[in-house]
């Protein structure tokens, strides 16, 4: 997952990318080329579906190394596997890391928000350790 306010982006990074729970959610199981495979399938559940399919289930399909989602989308498409924070005013190549824990906690609201704010699944926010819920400020 990653995020920006246009001077900072912040990029987060599962702790193990080969045991993070991710999902393909669908109405039909097939991908862009090709349907899903008996394999894909086999571990297939229901879900309730989010907000924006106003109560339609969706099929909920666990995404394997044997998944074209992996390759193309999901962890073994990925060329980064750590957290990183870059300052893209002073890097704008964003070659350099850096540490800042007050903007990486800020962003790290600001990912939250436009998570909840687009129905992100519950699993999305435990596999990088965010909270599915933001404190109220009281």
């Amino acid at each position: 997952m990653n995020v920006t306010d246009g001077r900072y982006t912040y990029h987060v990074f599962p702790d193990d990318l080969a045991t993070q729970e991710i999902y393909q959610y669908t109405l039909m199981p097939t991908h862009i080329w090709e349907p899903f495979s008996t394999e894909e399938l086999a571990d297939a559940s229901l879900s309730n579906g989010f907000d924006f399919t106003k109560g339609v289930k969706l099929l909920k399909v666990p995404v394997s190394s044997r998944s074209p989602f992996d390759d193309n989308y999901g962890p073994g498409a990925l060329l980064e596997s750590d957290t990183r924070l870059y300052d893209v005013e002073t890097d704008p190549g964003q070659e350099k890391p850096i540490q800042n824990g007050p903007v990486e906690a800020r962003l790290r609201v600001l990912m939250t928000e436009l998570m909840q704010a687009n129905d992100a699944p519950p699993e999305a926010f435990a596999r990088i350790g965010l909270p599915a819920q933001l404190e109220s400020a009281s």
